[in-house]
Protein backbone atom coordinates (compact mmCIF):
# COMPACT_ATOMS: atom_id res chain seq x y z
CA UNK A 1 0.00 0.00 0.00
CA UNK A 2 3.09 2.53 1.34
CA UNK A 3 4.66 1.84 -2.21
CA UNK A 4 1.69 2.34 -4.25
CA UNK A 5 0.86 5.59 -2.70
CA UNK A 6 4.57 6.71 -2.98
CA UNK A 7 4.12 5.89 -6.77
CA UNK A 8 0.98 7.57 -6.95
CA UNK A 9 2.97 10.70 -5.31
CA UNK A 10 5.83 10.63 -7.66
CA UNK A 11 3.32 11.15 -10.64
CA UNK A 12 2.48 14.23 -9.12
CA UNK A 13 5.68 15.48 -8.11
CA UNK A 14 6.48 16.57 -11.32
CA UNK A 15 4.04 19.44 -11.12
CA UNK A 16 4.83 20.26 -7.17
CA UNK A 17 7.75 22.56 -8.65
CA UNK A 18 7.42 26.71 -8.74
CA UNK A 19 8.80 27.31 -12.18
CA UNK A 20 6.78 24.49 -13.96
CA UNK A 21 3.62 25.65 -11.81
CA UNK A 22 4.12 29.22 -13.40
CA UNK A 23 5.35 28.01 -16.73
CA UNK A 24 1.50 25.93 -16.79
CA UNK A 25 0.24 28.74 -15.16
CA UNK A 26 1.36 31.38 -18.20
CA UNK A 27 0.50 29.13 -21.18
CA UNK A 28 -3.22 28.13 -19.75
CA UNK A 29 -4.04 31.89 -19.34
CA UNK A 30 -2.71 32.29 -23.21
CA UNK A 31 -4.63 29.25 -24.55
CA UNK A 32 -7.94 30.06 -22.75
CA UNK A 33 -7.98 33.16 -23.93
CA UNK A 34 -7.10 32.37 -27.68
CA UNK A 35 -9.57 29.64 -27.57
CA UNK A 36 -12.29 31.66 -25.90
CA UNK A 37 -11.98 34.74 -28.57
CA UNK A 38 -11.22 32.33 -31.20
CA UNK A 39 -8.14 32.27 -33.35
CA UNK A 40 -9.75 33.58 -36.47
CA UNK A 41 -9.57 37.19 -34.67
CA UNK A 42 -5.85 36.86 -34.17
CA UNK A 43 -2.95 38.67 -36.35
CA UNK A 44 -1.46 36.24 -39.38
CA UNK A 45 -4.81 34.12 -39.11
CA UNK A 46 -5.90 35.43 -42.41
CA UNK A 47 -2.67 34.95 -44.20
CA UNK A 48 -2.89 31.25 -42.86
CA UNK A 49 -6.23 30.83 -44.38
CA UNK A 50 -4.94 32.42 -47.70
CA UNK A 51 -2.04 29.57 -47.56
CA UNK A 52 -4.14 26.63 -46.79
CA UNK A 53 -6.32 27.67 -49.60
CA UNK A 54 -3.61 27.87 -51.77
CA UNK A 55 -1.86 24.65 -51.21
CA UNK A 56 0.51 26.49 -48.96
CA UNK A 57 2.16 29.12 -50.97
CA UNK A 58 0.94 32.77 -51.41
CA UNK A 59 1.28 33.07 -55.07
CA UNK A 60 4.11 29.82 -56.31
CA UNK A 61 5.90 27.18 -54.94
CA UNK A 62 9.77 29.01 -55.77
CA UNK A 63 8.60 31.30 -52.57
CA UNK A 64 10.12 29.55 -49.93
CA UNK A 65 13.98 27.89 -49.96
CA UNK A 66 12.25 25.25 -46.84
CA UNK A 67 9.25 25.04 -44.47
CA UNK A 68 8.42 22.14 -45.78
CA UNK A 69 6.64 20.99 -42.85
CA UNK A 70 4.63 24.20 -42.12
CA UNK A 71 3.62 24.12 -45.77
CA UNK A 72 2.29 20.19 -45.56
CA UNK A 73 0.47 20.99 -43.04
CA UNK A 74 -1.11 24.40 -44.46
CA UNK A 75 -1.66 22.34 -47.49
CA UNK A 76 -3.38 19.05 -46.65
CA UNK A 77 -3.85 19.14 -42.85
CA UNK A 78 -3.25 15.19 -42.76
CA UNK A 79 -7.04 15.18 -43.86
CA UNK A 80 -8.14 15.60 -40.60
CA UNK A 81 -9.92 19.42 -42.00
CA UNK A 82 -12.35 19.61 -44.83
CA UNK A 83 -11.73 23.43 -44.78
CA UNK A 84 -8.85 25.94 -44.73
CA UNK A 85 -10.22 27.19 -41.27
CA UNK A 86 -10.68 23.70 -40.21
CA UNK A 87 -6.46 23.05 -41.17
CA UNK A 88 -5.51 26.48 -39.74
CA UNK A 89 -6.94 25.57 -36.36
CA UNK A 90 -5.43 21.98 -36.52
CA UNK A 91 -2.02 23.48 -37.43
CA UNK A 92 -2.57 25.96 -34.48
CA UNK A 93 -3.29 22.90 -31.70
CA UNK A 94 -0.07 20.89 -33.18
CA UNK A 95 1.82 23.72 -32.70
CA UNK A 96 0.94 25.37 -29.33
CA UNK A 97 1.25 21.20 -27.79
CA UNK A 98 4.84 20.81 -29.87
CA UNK A 99 5.57 24.09 -27.25
CA UNK A 100 3.93 22.96 -24.48
CA UNK A 101 5.79 19.23 -24.65
CA UNK A 102 8.94 20.46 -25.58
CA UNK A 103 9.62 22.93 -22.94
CA UNK A 104 8.31 20.31 -20.16
CA UNK A 105 11.02 18.33 -21.54
CA UNK A 106 13.58 20.80 -21.02
CA UNK A 107 12.22 21.44 -17.99
CA UNK A 108 12.24 18.25 -16.29
CA UNK A 109 14.67 17.53 -13.19
CA UNK A 110 14.05 19.77 -10.08
CA UNK A 111 18.19 20.07 -10.07
CA UNK A 112 17.80 22.20 -13.27
CA UNK A 113 16.97 25.77 -11.50
CA UNK A 114 18.67 27.72 -14.12
CA UNK A 115 17.22 25.98 -16.92
CA UNK A 116 13.89 25.90 -16.16
CA UNK A 117 14.03 29.49 -15.10
CA UNK A 118 15.21 30.30 -18.33
CA UNK A 119 12.16 28.61 -20.48
CA UNK A 120 9.88 30.14 -17.60
CA UNK A 121 11.29 33.42 -18.81
CA UNK A 122 11.27 32.18 -22.46
CA UNK A 123 7.40 31.79 -21.74
CA UNK A 124 6.51 35.20 -20.34
CA UNK A 125 8.71 36.94 -22.64
CA UNK A 126 6.90 34.83 -25.88
CA UNK A 127 3.76 33.17 -25.40
CA UNK A 128 1.42 35.85 -26.27
CA UNK A 129 3.13 35.91 -29.95
CA UNK A 130 4.27 32.24 -30.25
CA UNK A 131 0.85 30.54 -28.91
CA UNK A 132 -1.36 32.88 -31.05
CA UNK A 133 0.57 34.60 -34.22
CA UNK A 134 3.43 33.65 -34.97
CA UNK A 135 2.58 29.64 -35.25
CA UNK A 136 4.71 28.89 -38.31
CA UNK A 137 8.02 30.15 -36.77
CA UNK A 138 7.46 28.89 -32.90
CA UNK A 139 9.63 25.50 -33.38
CA UNK A 140 12.14 27.45 -34.81
CA UNK A 141 12.33 29.92 -32.28
CA UNK A 142 12.00 26.83 -29.08
CA UNK A 143 15.57 24.89 -31.45
CA UNK A 144 17.42 28.09 -31.76
CA UNK A 145 16.85 28.86 -28.07
CA UNK A 146 17.67 25.44 -27.15
CA UNK A 147 20.70 24.87 -29.59
CA UNK A 148 22.44 28.43 -28.24
CA UNK A 149 22.23 26.76 -24.20
CA UNK A 150 22.99 23.78 -24.81
CA UNK A 151 23.74 22.56 -28.33
CA UNK A 152 26.51 21.22 -30.16
CA UNK A 153 26.81 20.83 -33.92
CA UNK A 154 28.63 17.69 -34.02
CA UNK A 155 25.82 15.50 -33.02
CA UNK A 156 22.99 13.94 -34.57
CA UNK A 157 20.59 15.69 -32.57
CA UNK A 158 21.21 19.14 -33.76
CA UNK A 159 21.17 17.85 -37.61
CA UNK A 160 18.07 17.16 -36.67
CA UNK A 161 17.11 19.75 -34.51
CA UNK A 162 18.51 22.29 -37.29
CA UNK A 163 16.45 20.31 -40.13
CA UNK A 164 13.08 20.26 -37.83
CA UNK A 165 13.85 24.18 -37.50
CA UNK A 166 13.83 25.21 -41.17
CA UNK A 167 11.09 22.83 -42.18
CA UNK A 168 9.01 25.13 -39.94
CA UNK A 169 10.38 28.90 -40.90
CA UNK A 170 12.85 29.89 -43.56
CA UNK A 171 14.27 32.50 -41.16
CA UNK A 172 15.63 29.60 -39.33
CA UNK A 173 18.69 29.31 -41.73
CA UNK A 174 20.25 32.24 -40.74
CA UNK A 175 19.97 31.43 -37.40
CA UNK A 176 21.44 28.01 -37.46
CA UNK A 177 24.62 29.25 -40.02
CA UNK A 178 25.23 31.68 -37.38
CA UNK A 179 24.97 29.37 -34.66
CA UNK A 180 27.54 27.08 -36.93
CA UNK A 181 29.84 29.86 -37.55
CA UNK A 182 29.75 30.89 -33.70
CA UNK A 183 31.09 27.06 -32.74
CA UNK A 184 33.28 27.23 -35.18
CA UNK A 185 34.60 30.58 -34.24
CA UNK A 186 35.17 29.53 -30.60
CA UNK A 187 36.87 26.03 -31.97
CA UNK A 188 39.52 28.26 -34.01
CA UNK A 189 39.81 31.03 -31.41
CA UNK A 190 40.27 29.25 -28.21
CA UNK A 191 40.39 32.66 -26.15
CA UNK A 192 37.72 34.67 -27.26
CA UNK A 193 38.01 37.74 -24.66
CA UNK A 194 34.34 39.10 -23.84
CA UNK A 195 35.74 42.54 -23.91
CA UNK A 196 35.93 41.89 -27.78
CA UNK A 197 32.36 40.44 -27.94
CA UNK A 198 31.17 43.70 -25.67
CA UNK A 199 32.44 45.88 -28.50
CA UNK A 200 30.46 44.03 -31.26
CA UNK A 201 27.81 44.37 -29.11
CA UNK A 202 28.38 48.05 -29.03
CA UNK A 203 28.27 48.16 -32.63
CA UNK A 204 24.58 46.75 -32.84
CA UNK A 205 23.75 49.47 -30.52
CA UNK A 206 24.93 52.17 -32.98
CA UNK A 207 23.38 50.24 -35.31
CA UNK A 208 20.09 50.89 -34.14
CA UNK A 209 20.44 54.05 -33.25
CA UNK A 210 21.64 54.75 -36.26
CA UNK A 211 19.00 52.34 -38.44
CA UNK A 212 17.89 55.06 -40.54
CA UNK A 213 21.67 56.59 -42.31
CA UNK A 214 22.69 52.46 -42.61
CA UNK A 215 19.87 51.87 -44.34
CA UNK A 216 20.15 54.79 -47.15
CA UNK A 217 24.10 52.69 -47.93
CA UNK A 218 22.61 49.22 -47.86
CA UNK A 219 18.86 49.94 -49.76
CA UNK A 220 20.49 50.83 -53.02
CA UNK A 221 22.76 47.29 -53.28
CA UNK A 222 19.84 45.20 -51.75
CA UNK A 223 17.54 47.19 -54.47
CA UNK A 224 19.88 45.09 -57.32
CA UNK A 225 18.74 41.53 -56.22
CA UNK A 226 14.97 40.09 -56.72
CA UNK A 227 14.47 38.84 -53.18
CA UNK A 228 10.85 37.83 -54.13
CA UNK A 229 8.22 37.76 -51.25
CA UNK A 230 11.06 38.68 -49.08
CA UNK A 231 11.49 41.72 -50.99
CA UNK A 232 9.09 43.26 -48.03
CA UNK A 233 11.68 43.12 -45.52
CA UNK A 234 14.15 44.98 -47.27
CA UNK A 235 12.34 48.40 -48.64
CA UNK A 236 14.59 50.44 -46.70
CA UNK A 237 14.08 54.52 -46.19
CA UNK A 238 11.55 54.69 -43.95
CA UNK A 239 11.55 56.63 -40.89
CA UNK A 240 11.97 54.16 -38.32
CA UNK A 241 9.17 53.61 -35.33
CA UNK A 242 10.39 55.14 -32.12
CA UNK A 243 8.51 52.71 -30.38
CA UNK A 244 10.24 49.63 -32.32
CA UNK A 245 13.94 51.38 -31.69
CA UNK A 246 13.30 51.33 -28.65
CA UNK A 247 12.05 47.44 -28.82
CA UNK A 248 15.09 46.32 -30.11
CA UNK A 249 17.28 48.24 -27.58
CA UNK A 250 15.67 46.45 -24.71
CA UNK A 251 16.19 43.45 -26.42
CA UNK A 252 19.90 44.47 -26.88
CA UNK A 253 20.24 44.85 -23.11
CA UNK A 254 19.23 41.58 -22.34
CA UNK A 255 21.40 40.47 -24.74
CA UNK A 256 24.34 41.92 -23.60
CA UNK A 257 23.67 41.60 -20.16
CA UNK A 258 23.97 37.38 -20.87
CA UNK A 259 27.72 38.51 -21.72
CA UNK A 260 28.49 39.05 -17.80
CA UNK A 261 26.67 35.41 -17.11
CA UNK A 262 28.49 32.98 -15.15
CA UNK A 263 26.79 29.98 -16.31
CA UNK A 264 26.79 31.23 -20.05
CA UNK A 265 28.77 29.43 -22.47
CA UNK A 266 31.58 31.26 -24.59
CA UNK A 267 29.76 29.75 -27.31
CA UNK A 268 26.66 31.06 -26.23
CA UNK A 269 27.85 34.39 -25.29
CA UNK A 270 29.48 34.57 -28.94
CA UNK A 271 26.04 33.77 -30.93
CA UNK A 272 24.15 36.42 -28.51
CA UNK A 273 26.84 38.99 -29.93
CA UNK A 274 26.17 37.86 -33.85
CA UNK A 275 22.92 37.37 -33.49
CA UNK A 276 22.71 40.97 -32.14
CA UNK A 277 24.55 42.24 -34.44
CA UNK A 278 22.71 40.35 -37.32
CA UNK A 279 19.36 41.49 -35.98
CA UNK A 280 20.72 45.85 -35.74
CA UNK A 281 21.79 45.45 -39.67
CA UNK A 282 18.38 43.83 -40.71
CA UNK A 283 16.24 46.29 -38.55
CA UNK A 284 18.68 49.25 -40.32
CA UNK A 285 17.14 47.60 -43.98
CA UNK A 286 13.77 46.53 -42.73
CA UNK A 287 11.76 47.08 -39.18
CA UNK A 288 9.80 43.73 -40.45
CA UNK A 289 12.71 42.03 -40.71
CA UNK A 290 14.80 43.49 -37.31
CA UNK A 291 11.70 42.41 -35.48
CA UNK A 292 11.71 38.88 -36.41
CA UNK A 293 15.04 38.25 -35.89
CA UNK A 294 14.69 40.32 -32.64
CA UNK A 295 12.56 37.45 -31.35
CA UNK A 296 15.37 35.22 -31.68
CA UNK A 297 18.00 36.98 -29.66
CA UNK A 298 15.52 37.42 -26.79
CA UNK A 299 14.52 33.76 -26.56
CA UNK A 300 17.78 32.66 -26.69
CA UNK A 301 19.56 35.01 -24.74
CA UNK A 302 16.63 34.65 -21.71
CA UNK A 303 17.39 30.73 -21.85
CA UNK A 304 21.14 30.96 -22.33
CA UNK A 305 21.39 33.14 -18.96
CA UNK A 306 18.19 31.60 -17.14
CA UNK A 307 17.19 35.24 -16.20
CA UNK A 308 15.39 38.33 -17.98
CA UNK A 309 16.76 41.62 -18.10
CA UNK A 310 20.01 40.60 -15.53
CA UNK A 311 22.98 38.60 -15.70
CA UNK A 312 21.35 35.28 -13.58
CA UNK A 313 24.23 34.47 -11.75
CA UNK A 314 23.94 32.75 -8.67
CA UNK A 315 25.11 35.43 -6.57
CA UNK A 316 22.63 38.47 -8.10
CA UNK A 317 20.83 40.49 -5.66
CA UNK A 318 17.47 40.42 -8.58
CA UNK A 319 16.52 37.19 -8.92
CA UNK A 320 12.92 38.28 -7.31
CA UNK A 321 13.07 41.55 -9.00
CA UNK A 322 13.76 39.72 -12.24
CA UNK A 323 11.29 37.39 -11.68
CA UNK A 324 8.63 40.42 -11.69
CA UNK A 325 9.98 42.33 -14.89
CA UNK A 326 9.21 39.45 -16.53
CA UNK A 327 6.14 39.44 -15.42
CA UNK A 328 5.60 42.82 -16.45
CA UNK A 329 6.80 42.16 -19.78
CA UNK A 330 4.28 39.19 -20.03
CA UNK A 331 1.47 41.20 -19.13
CA UNK A 332 2.62 44.05 -21.91
CA UNK A 333 3.13 41.46 -24.58
CA UNK A 334 -0.70 40.15 -23.93
CA UNK A 335 -2.03 43.27 -23.83
CA UNK A 336 -0.28 44.33 -27.19
CA UNK A 337 -1.28 41.25 -29.28
CA UNK A 338 -4.61 40.66 -27.64
CA UNK A 339 -5.48 44.37 -27.83
CA UNK A 340 -6.63 44.65 -31.17
CA UNK A 341 -8.43 40.89 -31.68
CA UNK A 342 -11.66 42.22 -31.20
CA UNK A 343 -10.34 44.82 -34.64
CA UNK A 344 -9.52 42.25 -36.45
Amino acid sequence: MSESLEQYSGKWTFFVNTNRLLFLLVVSTVLLVYYFVGGYGFPDYRNYIALAENNGYITSANEYAAEWVARFFLRNGFGVADSAAGTVDFFAAFVQIFYIVFILILMRGDDLQQQQRGWLFFTLALSPLLLTTALRATPAYLIIAYLCSYGKISTFRFFILAVVAISFHDSAIVMIALYVMSCVFCNVFYNVRESFLRWGMWGAFTLILLSQQVSFLFVSLVSHFDLGIRAVYFQGGESASVVKKIFLLFIWVVAYTGLSGEAVSIRSKVFLCASTLVMALSFSLSEVAGIRFSVYVLGAAVVAKGAFLFSGNEDSKFKQVDLVLGFMYFVIMFYDIFRNVKAS
